[in-house]
Order: C-alpha cells, then sequence, then structure tokens
C-alpha cells in the first residue's frame, strides 16, 4: 500500500478526527483528505460531521454543509440502520465466531463423551486437544465460508450513500464507510477521498458505447452482476401507513386525540384514488439511458464501495493505475471493470 493508505489506517486513540499532514497540501486521485469514527461502540455517539466543513477547506475545498451534511445525517444515523452496521460488523462477527468455536467444542466433547466414555477419560488432555484442534479448523471454515459470500456493494450502506457521493462528486469528493476492530473495540470508519472522475466518467462512456448491448463485454457483465441487486421503494401514500400503524397499536398506549386524527386520516385515505395508495415497486441497479448515463450511474453506485476499500486500506497496490497514478492503486474506472468481470473485494 501507498503511505497514504498506510497513514489513513493508522487512527489516533481519541478515534474522532483526523486530516491529511501538512506536509501533503497538493490533492490527487486517491488522496484520503479526512475520516471521521464513532466512539468506542458501533452503537455509540453517531459521527461529527461539523468537522467536516473545516478538513476540506484546509484541503481548498468549498463545499455547503447541506451537500454533505444532511444526506449523510439521513442515511447512517437512522437506529435502523445502526443496528445493521453493528451487527454486520467485524467486532460481532468476532463474537459469533467464539461463541461457535465454544459450541463446537462441547458439542464434539459430549458426543465423543457419550460412546468413549472410557477412553476420554483415560486421554483427558490428548482428547481436549483433538476437540480444541477440530473446533478451530470448523470455525476457520465458518468464517471464511462467511467472508467470501459477503457481497461486494453493502446494500444498507454503500446504496444508501449513493446520494451524498452524488453530491460531492461535484465536488471531486468520495465517501465511504467501512468498519475495524481496534484494541477489540469495534469502530466505524467515515472516508471522504479526493476524486476527480472525469476522466473515468469518459472512459466508462468509451467503453459501453460502439456496440450493441448484446455484444458489448461491459454491458453483458454489468447485467450480470447487478442484476441481482434491487431496493425496494415505497411510493405515495406516506400518511394512510402512519394511520395504519397508529390503530395497530394498544389503545392503552395510544393517545385518543392522536386516535381521532389518525381516523381522520384514514378516512380521508379511504376516498382516495387507488393510484395515491401506498406501493412498494423493486428497482434495478442495473444502470440504463444513454452511455454517458450509465457510466454516471455506474460510478455513482461504486463510489461508496471505492472510498471503502481506500479507507480500510484493502486496494490492491499497482503500478498501472490509469487515473490515480500518486495513490498507487487502481482508478475508479479500473475497480468497476474489475468488480464486474469477476468477484472482487468483499
Amino acid at each position: 500500500m501507498g503511505d497514504i493508505h498506510c497513514g489513513t489506517g493508522d487512527l489516533e486513540d481519541t478515534g474522532e478526527t483526523r486530516s491529511l499532514p501538512d506536509q501533503q497540501p497538493l490533492l490527487y486521485n486517491g488522496c484520503v483528505i479526512l475520516t471521521l469514527s464513532t466512539g468506542t461502540a458501533c452503537w455509540g455517539s453517531g459521527f461529527d460531521y461539523r468537522a467536516c466543513g473545516p478538513a476540506f477547506a484546509l484541503n481548498g475545498l468549498q463545499v455547503p454543509a447541506e451537500d454533505y451534511e444532511l444526506p449523510l445525517h439521513q442515511v447512517l444515523d437512522p437506529p435502523e440502520v445502526r443496528r445493521f452496521l453493528c451487527f454486520n460488523s467485524c467486532r460481532f462477527l468476532i463474537f459469533l465466531l467464539c461463541a461457535l468455536y465454544v459450541l463446537a467444542w462441547c458439542a464434539l466433547f459430549s458426543t465423543f463423551h457419550l460412546f468413549l466414555h472410557s477412553f476420554i477419560e483415560e486421554h483427558i488432555i490428548l482428547s481436549c486437544l483433538g476437540f480444541s484442534t477440530a473446533a478451530v479448523i470448523f470455525t476457520g471454515v465458518v468464517a471464511l465460508f462467511l467472508w467470501h459470500s459477503r457481497d461486494q456493494i453493502i446494500m444498507n450502506s454503500d446504496v444508501r450513500l449513493m446520494r451524498a457521493n452524488e453530491k460531492l462528486r461535484h465536488h471531486q469528493l468520495l465517501v465511504g464507510l467501512s468498519d475495524y476492530v481496534e484494541k477489540c473495540t469495534g469502530r466505524l470508519q467515515l472516508t471522504f477521498c479526493f476524486f476527480d472522475v472525469g476522466d473515468c466518467l469518459q472512459r466508462l462512456t468509451q467503453l459501453l458505447e460502439g456496440s450493441p448491448d448484446s455484444q458489448n463485454p461491459l454491458q453483458a457483465k454489468m447485467h450480470q452482476k447487478l442484476g441481482q441487486f434491487c431496493i425496494l421503494v415505497t411510493e405515495g401514500g406516506p400518511n394512510l401507513l402512519q394511520a395504519v400503524v397508529v390503530e395497530e397499536k394498544d389503545s392503552e398506549e395510544t393517545p385518543l386525540l392522536g386516535r381521532s386524527r389518525a381516523g381522520e386520516e384514514s378516512h380521508e385515505a379511504a376516498g382516495r384514488p387507488r393510484s395515491a395508495l401506498a406501493r412498494t415497486v423493486a428497482l434495478s441497479l442495473i444502470p440504463g439511458g444513454t452511455p454517458q448515463e450509465a457510466a454516471s450511474q455506474l460510478l455513482t453506485l461504486y463510489s461508496p464501495v471505492y472510498a471503502r476499500l481506500l479507507g480500510a486500506c484493502q486496494l490492491p497496490h499497482t503500478l498501472h493505475s490509469l487515473h490515480a497514478r500518486q495513490a498507487a492503486v487502481p482508478c475508479l474506472c479500473q475497480h468497476i471493470e474489475s468488480c464486474l468481470a469477476h468477484h472482487c473485494f468483499p
């Protein structure tokens, strides 16, 4: 890895904010500008978005607060998102693997002790070593399976950050969310990196045009890889859903005034046309439109993935980068090609 990535990975003990040293004032593609970290636990206090403005200004970037603070707050701070990030973190995975090891050891001991009671008692130390070895192998196999089965695009974090990246791209910034374990403490890390996507947009546009969709290799790979992803969007009728939720609550816990208002809203919603009712629509992540529009959508989709891997120092070192030579990592368009061509980093 390059020095910039190693420096980004070495967080301070406080874990609050950290920007690049003053001796590196020049910005280049793949340059990590700022990392924000949660407290000592995934379910602790959220990110301090107020630290972003001074860090951006220090690097000569004028980014309005509404382009990053509100989008990030809406997608990362809801309780259900924080719970998912906690239960999907490396710390929780380690806890599960430890529990699995104990369960596997106990299952092996009880099973063999049931059928080989005398042998186990005569060779208790050798038997315990054998059980421990088998439990470690079993836990390691499960850990490798869980690690390799993780999707390269995390729906509840990467896809949620698409909106923020769409705004930050105009300021030549990318943002991604990763998690790591430091001193047996799980932390969430929000990475902001500098990247001018103009050259990557032009190259992806050229790759997507020039031949029909059925004969375009990148188009075929895009449909194959992204066809398994979709997001559910609720359209219309939010008041009706709120009224139904209120009516289903216990009458002792629901205020009478609130219940009467909910009843009025439900009667109003009942008189609306069927098209105004709420419905859930599955939207595919496969980009569409012109080649330039499809390329722009690909960049927006993979920007949080790229920033996440960059902040976690999981991008491979390369001397053949097209648009991120100084960072010595694959540029964004090369990373997209790698992800579409074969299974890349989780």
